[in-house]
């Protein structure tokens, strides 16, 4: 693996902005979201043109974890993306929730179902430490397969979750640390599924709060 090397061209006033994001992201990159237009619309930063669109009332916030970041209201509030790969995925995304929602809200859902394919949600257990606390549930779905992890406590601040898989083999990382790992293979439920954001994947169980 070799290093990066980056380049900064600075301190002349006569050479105009230049923002290319596109040429950012190689051809490994479906899809990468900043969340930070005021529009309706959700540009993906690569070249692949894979927008999305916020539904019902999401708004911004400029004390997002990186920058901007879309507001769910707990309502109506959710954005929807074009499908994803199903060969082999990389999923990543920060969460801040609000509060606990009694209609078990989703963070992100492709479907066919509000627990199929990917999804992430928040859900409540009394007892045993977890009184008024969400709880993170990501996992994929293959068929009668299922990778995931229960009980990671949100504690309301900001979180930051990837879900991985190569086609064989498949890891969850919460804020960091790898959670969990291990085979999993199979046709994935999500397949010509779209995504959504902030909501399952018919836009019901909204989420509270923000993503980015």
């Amino acid at each position: 693996m070799q290093d990066a090397l980056l380049y900064m061209y600075y301190n002349n006033p006569e050479w105009s902005d230049q923002p290319t994001a596109s040429t950012v992201w190689d051809s490994d990159f479906v899809m990468v979201q900043h969340l930070d237009e005021q529009s309706q619309v959700r540009l993906d930063s690569t070249s692949n043109g894979n927008n999305g669109t916020a539904c019902g009332a999401v708004t911004k916030t400029q004390d997002g974890q990186i920058g901007v970041a879309d507001v769910f209201n707990g309502v109506s509030g959710y954005v929807s993306f074009s499908s994803l790969p199903t060969s082999a995925i990389t999923l990543e995304f920060w969460f801040k929730p609000l509060s606990y929602l009694s209609s078990y809200p989703k963070f992100i859902n492709t479907g066919p179902s509000t627990t199929g394919g990917i999804a992430a949600g928040q859900t409540y257990k009394q007892g045993s430490g977890h009184t008024d606390t969400l709880v993170l549930q990501p996992h994929l779905r293959f068929r009668t397969k299922v990778f995931q992890i229960k009980d990671f406590k949100s504690n309301y601040v900001w979180n930051h979750v990837v879900l991985t898989w190569d086609g064989a083999y498949a890891s969850i990382f919460i804020n960091g640390a790898l959670t969990k790992q291990g085979a999993i293979a199979g046709s994935p439920d999500w397949t010509d599924k779209h995504l959504c954001l902030g909501s399952n994947y018919n836009g019901g169980e909204v989420f509270q709060r923000h993503a980015r």
